[in-house]
């Protein structure tokens, strides 16, 4: 029986010799491959004969200082956890969880929707009245002010106020020009014909022309014109300074 076993042993070692032979005259790819076919396992067991040996984890021993190592072990399930006195407690913790306050500004939230203008001026149009009361008191009290100084403020203040007033009235009149064009483009549309749309050069030579027909009508274009002269007079002279 003992030699029966020798020789079988003799012919596995005869086999893995023959193996080894074959996959040393092979590529590497080709043998890489075939270990990725059959496993590892089955490859070593193959080539060497028994099964690699994995040596034994070394357990760590648990450090007190670091507090790493093995895991600490309660004497008793009851018992409370030992912490050691040489572990830097932490200087500051969480003893009691306070929910965090996310705070949002609406403005740039998402939640909140997007902005519609046209809406919040409809919702807001309070405001320009109480605008315009504001204004006619301090009209009255500019007429009734003896003082230079408060009144060369009051008189900023006023200009400040009309000059937004003017922008907000050509910027409502622009608006309501792109809804005409808008709602003449649906119609034109809805005949079959192809939408109408105006170009800015031609936008913009309608608006001078409305613009010199406001000043000619209120009495300020020569005044008006007089400021244009004096303003190109000084970009002429300034590129004349430059060359």
């Amino acid at each position: 029986m003992e030699e029966d076993h020798e020789l079988s042993e003799s012919e596995e070692e005869g086999e893995r010799t023959e193996i080894r032979k074959e996959l040393s005259n092979m590529p590497f790819e080709e043998v890489q491959k075939l270990k990725e076919q059959l496993g590892a396992k089955v490859f070593n067991e193959a080539y060497h004969g028994k099964p690699l040996r994995k040596r034994p984890e070394k357990k760590a021993r648990f450090n007190p200082r670091s507090g790493r190592g093995q895991p600490y072990v309660k004497k008793s399930k009851h018992a409370p956890r030992e912490e050691s006195s040489k572990t830097r407690v932490a200087s500051v913790r969480e003893v009691i969880p306070v929910p965090k306050v996310i705070r949002r500004d609406p403005r740039f939230d998402g939640v909140t929707g997007s902005f519609d203008e046209k809406a919040w001026r409809k919702n807001y149009k309070f405001v320009d009245e109480l605008k315009t009361s504001e204004k006619a008191q301090l009209k009255e009290q500019y007429r009734s002010e003896k003082d230079p100084a408060e009144k060369k403020k009051m008189k900023l203040l006023l200009q400040r106020i009309q000059n937004k007033e003017k922008t907000e009235k050509l910027k409502e009149k622009q608006e309501a020009e792109r809804e005409e064009e808008r709602q003449a483009n649906i119609s034109r549309l809805k005949e079959g014909k192809k939408p109408l749309y105006k170009s800015k050069g031609s936008k913009k030579k309608e608006e001078l022309a409305e613009k010199f027909l406001e000043l000619k009508q209120t009495g300020r274009l020569d005044k008006f014109m007089q400021k244009k002269r004096k303003k190109m007079a000084g970009k002429s002279k300034k590129q004349l300074l430059d060359a």
